[in-house]
């Protein structure tokens, strides 16, 4: 509910009353996650860079990476965050951070202006999880990349696909410009405008 600053209150709370718990390492990571969402960044990778070395949160170490990716995401390092989001893929493909490490390791890679790799990432989360909730912002980070590779045949063929497939009225606007531009770049100025 946003209440960080009471929730780390009673997170520290129940490290004082049970420090032998096993739930210590998690309670740590909820902390580091305030920590992260008031924008206390610095307190946050302390945080997670602490979990990282303690043996008990080794059953955790995905998420551990992938909130210290979306903390460096956070702060534009996207080559620091990137190699976290791989570290997550190559490490844990079980875990449930993979759809979401897949999808942010495009986007930095975009980011980085390396389309070609980032269009792979995206078409990696369409192709193996259709039914997540990234499919669709995948699908249009896909025009990002097509668009920036100036790609504009396939870049129309995938928004005929998209729209035959995927109808989403709330994108309309940002679909018809993709559109338009690839109309306009392929020589068909009637249908552009």
């Amino acid at each position: 509910d946003g209440f960080y600053e009471t929730a780390i209150s009673l997170y520290e709370r129940f490290l004082t009353n049970w420090p032998q718990s096993k739930k210590k390492a998690e309670v740590n990571l909820y902390i580091g996650q305030c920590y992260f969402f008031q924008g206390k960044y610095l307190e946050a990778l302390k945080k997670f860079d602490e979990l990282l070395n303690y043996p008990d949160a080794q059953n955790i170490k995905d998420s551990v990476l992938y909130w210290m990716a979306e903390l460096c995401f956070r702060n534009n390092d996207f080559i620091k965050a990137s190699n976290l989001y791989r570290q997550i893929i190559e490490q844990f493909p079980k875990s449930n951070y993979i759809v979401p490490a897949y999808y942010s390791l495009g986007w930095c890679l975009y980011e980085l202006k390396n389309y070609a790799e980032a269009l792979e990432y995206f078409k990696i989360v369409i192709q193996r999880f259709p039914q997540d909730s990234l499919y669709e912002h995948s699908q249009l980070k896909i025009m990002d990349c097509l668009y920036a590779l100036k790609d504009y045949k396939g870049l129309k063929e995938h928004i005929n696909s998209y729209l035959n497939s995927y109808p989403k009225k709330e994108q309309f606007n940002y679909v018809t410009f993709y559109q338009a531009e690839a109309e306009y770049y392929l020589g068909n100025f009637e249908t552009a405008s």
